[in-house]
């Protein structure tokens, strides 16, 4: 699948769910450490790449279609219960 589809659809999965982690009361460091101890996804700090980073985190889509739908799916789970 070309990257571009695969943006397409982490960013339609992400519309969809109404995630927003500023609206969580978390920092984006707490939010990655949540998402790698409950769900077992690891994603990066948004200010670790950009300086107005805060609030965001970064993932890397750069595997197979299966891979992403689950990390989606176990991050799905875990934003649900924040």
């Amino acid at each position: 699948m070309p990257f571009e589809k695969k943006v397409d659809e982490a960013l339609k999965w992400f519309e969809d769910l109404g995630v927003d982690i500023t609206g969580t009361n978390l920092t984006s460091t707490q939010v990655t450490n949540i998402l790698a101890s409950k769900a077992g996804v690891l994603v990066e700090n948004g200010a670790h790449f950009v300086n107005d980073g805060k609030g965001y985190i970064r993932f890397n889509l750069g595997t197979q279609k299966a891979n992403v739908l689950e990390a989606l799916e176990r991050m799905e789970e875990v934003f649900k219960s924040l």
